[in-house]
């Protein structure tokens, strides 16, 4: 004879369980997002120590003009400000800068700085995982939705851009939206993406900028890149035409001005603490020197 016993569970350790289980399904979605993250894309991260960022006193227009447009003072129908230029103009540099400032000011949301010398940032592959990691961080009120997500699809990080964005961004957001959470400008809203042209692929680079083109919560979107053919097209095209601010990196913001500032005050530096400062004339160097190095940058730090 077969004998079926039944166990009554207790109403509170039902719970305990319940509640148990779901911490450990949490630490689980959190692991898988956490290996998913590229650390060394962060602006702050101890991989990218001493980032390149604007010297003391310059390139003060340009921060101002993104400053305001983050606040929504100025160019209020763009949720996305594309800032370019060439090679050495100081993209990253502004945009590390802009990151901080920020951040002190509890506006940044997350952030991604591509670099075609990092195999973990050179590629897509971790570019939603980072952002959605920074997201549960700067507003932990969504954290349970989107490890919810990844508990639900635990393979989410292997689907497209799209489906990624979709649910662990959008959907995630979308309750605070509703509750006019950024309708505030002082909300963590800010996206900021360096290097968009140092991903590896050129098309994966066009498809970063429509799928975050359709982000409909009211976040808002710093690229900074140069102006690769393929990428001012995409700028230019479509639904990004009418949602983008653009800001080039050139003579309009007076570059030599700053240049020259950065030069003094290097040189200064140098006569300061240098072991052989003593024997440095104090003229060192001369006026026409200087201008002749601003001359030859040409706008360009790198030089």
């Amino acid at each position: 004879m077969c004998i079926t016993m039944a166990f009554e569970v207790h109403p509170s350790l039902k719970k305990s369980l319940l509640v148990n289980s779901h911490f450990v399904k949490l630490v689980e979605s959190a692991d898988l997002l956490c290996c998913a993250t590229a650390t060394a894309a962060f602006h702050n991260s101890k991989e990218r120590f001493d980032p390149p960022k604007c010297h003391p006193n310059t390139r003060l227009a340009v921060l101002t003009k993104i400053m305001k447009w983050i606040k929504w003072e100025e160019d209020l129908h763009a949720f996305i400000m594309w800032v370019y230029g060439a090679a050495g103009a100081g993209k990253s540099a502004i945009a590390q800068t802009i990151a901080e400032m920020c951040e002190q000011e509890m506006i940044l949301l997350a952030s991604f700085f591509f670099s075609k010398n990092d195999p973990s940032r050179n590629n897509v592959d971790s570019l939603i995982a980072i952002l959605a990691y920074q997201i549960t961080l700067n507003l932990p009120h969504v954290q349970d939705a989107i490890l919810a997500a990844i508990d639900h699809d635990p393979l989410i990080f292997s689907k497209s851009l799209a489906v990624q964005v979709e649910s662990l961004i959008m959907a995630p957001l979308l309750p605070l939206a509703e509750a006019g959470f950024f309708n505030d400008p002082s909300s963590h809203r800010l996206v900021i993406i360096d290097g968009l042209d140092e991903c590896s692929d050129r098309k994966v680079q066009q498809n970063i900028l429509e799928v975050l083109a359709n982000v409909h919560q009211p976040l808002v979107f710093l690229f900074a890149s140069r102006p690769e053919q393929h990428i001012s097209l995409t700028f230019n095209t479509g639904l990004l035409f009418s949602v983008t601010s653009h800001l080039a990196l050139d003579d309009s913001y007076l570059p030599d001005k700053d240049i020259e500032l950065f030069l003094t005050d290097k040189f200064q530096d140098i006569k300061a603490t240098h072991r052989l400062h003593a024997y440095i004339p104090p003229q060192w160097p001369l006026p026409d020197v200087l201008k002749q190095l601003v001359r030859k940058s040409s706008g360009q730090f790198i030089y």
